[in-house]
């Protein structure tokens, strides 16, 4: 109590710290954790992110994806020699695009959650984003391909009845010109995209490899008032649009369910010039699911993404891209809505539980944001993952129209990973310069297989190839358990001795190592499973919840890596 007390000088008060101390004990039963931090609120108080030691990378749960989108995300990671992340959030994404305003997921009455997503990937040049964001918007691309190849067969019919129908005097009706069916748009401002919409009332994905002008173009042209945001904060919960026009055939435009999925690609030193405070304060940023994998050391493979991987994924998507909207009592289109089976329920009560003790021990504005509106991307994975596995043909899963448990606990695993990952990269936003230089540091020898010598770290010109600075970093980060320096054997050459530091082991866990076939060959990779990772039902049963490090080579995810 009295360190933490310390951390904030211009408050602290030695004399009157027991007193304090002592008053918690004339309470009730004393005080819970929930109440201690939310006392030191009210007093002020505010956990500041960049404060914190960086927070390691936790490898992507892959084992939360339904197959066939699993085996997908794994073999592309290995072909492309990309984090698995990278792929799976556009592939996520898109699904919620192809499943759009059809259904939504029911927690209670006047609760339901559309299945829509903003997924982004962060990653610098080089690092496979483009191949990868391909990948896993491969489903919906090849539904927009043949919707537009079937938009041009119409449209020239439409030109020839239009030509018959003038050279025949204008008798009849005149021809209709044919709409295009849209699922993907590339198009960013709000006057582009409603008509848009209004034609295609199931809902659009916003997808572009390169996301910058999407954040960094908000209110461009109307001064900064926040028109445009507030659109795009609308388009979100698949809310209403109304958008007035000076230009055009239609001046007024309205549509009753806007739902726009987001997913593209940015790159590290883009993104914080993007996100600036004001996405933080209008709440936008907290919508979007980030993910920003560190450098993975590019070596060559024969692995390859067969169609036996591929063509099952596009099956999905083809069996998404036909559900259909209900109707209500006036004609008009409504979403299905999809209930919680029994079981299902009772593990999304005991979910929204505990995460509602963490947002309210969360002393940072921004992590409370995202963790608010990472309550509501649990239901909207868990709906999106429900629908995946009924149109695979999932044989667990008993009634498609209700979501059951089994979607609910990866739906919980995909989230527990973003929040590490949206920790991880608010921190790296606001970190500053010494924090900086040890996640550098870091990430550096992970790349190396956990463990680097300071010549290693010089030589890369990590920062700034300072070897008196380097050294000061890696006894700080031996002093904190992060590793330790370990002799380094003189080769049959000779040579003077030297020493590396490898990196500690950040969890305990069980290996196995297992193969995919793909064509050409067959791909091994390490899959590790925690061994204390668990969550507890509404029963209090202990269930176990594993989380799948990833599909690398098995030197990057040795012992020690972070």
């Amino acid at each position: 109590w009295d360190e933490w007390s310390k951390a904030c000088p211009d408050k602290y008060d030695q004399k009157q710290l027991p007193k304090k101390w002592a008053s918690f004990n004339d309470r009730s039963g004393g005080v819970t954790l929930g109440t201690l931090f939310d006392l030191a609120k009210q007093s002020g108080w505010g956990r500041s992110i960049d404060s914190e030691t960086p927070l390691a990378y936790e490898p992507f749960p892959v084992d939360a994806l339904p197959e066939p989108y699993r085996s997908l995300v794994v073999h592309g990671a290995v072909s492309i020699g990309c984090d698995p992340s990278l792929i799976a959030l556009p592939l996520l994404a898109t699904t919620a695009g192809a499943i759009g305003n059809t259904r939504r997921i029911k927690l209670k009455a006047g609760w339901t959650e559309p299945a829509i997503l903003w997924a982004v990937t962060v990653a610098a040049s080089g690092d496979r984003k483009s191949p990868a964001f391909d990948l896993g918007n491969d489903g919906l691309s090849q539904i927009e391909d043949r919707a537009w190849a079937e938009y041009e067969a119409s449209e020239e019919g439409y030109k020839r009845d239009l030509q018959q129908w003038k050279d025949e005097g204008k008798e009849g009706r005149k021809p209709e010109p044919p709409t295009p069916s849209r699922t993907t748009v590339r198009e960013i401002s709000i006057e582009q995209l409603a008509p848009i919409l209004s034609e295609n009332p199931k809902g659009l994905v916003l997808a572009r490899d390169e996301l910058a002008a999407w954040a960094g173009g908000f209110d461009k042209y109307r001064g900064g008032k926040g028109e445009e945001s507030a659109h795009w904060l609308e388009m979100y919960r698949a809310g209403k649009l109304t958008v007035d026009r000076k230009t055009g055939d239609r001046k007024r435009i309205h549509v009753p369910r806007a739902a726009v999925s987001i997913t593209g690609t940015i790159q590290p030193g883009t993104l914080g010039r993007v996100l600036g405070q004001q996405h933080f304060e209008n709440g936008l940023a907290a919508r979007l699911l980030l993910a920003w994998p560190p450098r993975q050391l590019h070596q060559w493979t024969e692995a390859e993404v067969g169609e036996d991987v591929i063509i099952p994924v596009r099956r999905v998507f083809d069996d998404l891209n036909t559900l259909e909207m209900g109707a209500d009592g006036f004609g008009n289109s409504v979403p299905i809505d999809l209930m919680l089976t029994p079981e299902g329920k009772r593990r999304w009560i005991a979910f929204y539980n505990d995460h509602g003790e963490e947002i309210h021990t969360l002393g940072d504005e921004r992590l409370a944001a995202a963790w608010s509106k990472l309550e509501g991307a649990t239901a909207r994975f868990a709906l999106i993952i429900n629908c995946v596995r009924a149109a695979a043909k999932d044989p667990t899963l008993q009634d498609a129209s209700a979501v059951d448990k089994e979607s609910i606990e990866a739906a919980i695993k995909l989230v527990t990973w973003f929040k590490n990952e949206t920790r991880r990269i608010y921190g790296r936003l606001a970190e500053n310069e010494g924090t900086r230089d040890a996640r550098k540091v870091l990430e550096f020898i992970q790349a190396k297989g956990s463990h680097a010598t300071v010549r290693d770290l010089t030589r890369a010109g990590v920062c700034g190839g300072d070897q008196g600075r380097l050294e000061e970093i890696l006894g700080q980060l031996g002093k904190e358990g992060k590793g330790s320096w370990v002799a380094v054997p003189t080769t049959g050459r000779g040579g003077r001795p030297t020493r590396a530091f490898k990196l500690q082991p950040h969890r305990e866990t069980d290996k196995t190592d297992k193969t995919y076939g793909t064509e050409g060959g067959s791909v091994s990779f390490a899959v590790s499973r925690e061994k204390e990772t668990s969550a507890v039902n509404a029963q209090n049963e202990v269930l176990p919840v594993p989380r799948f490090r990833g599909a690398t080579s098995e030197t990057a995810i040795e012992e020690g890596t972070l």
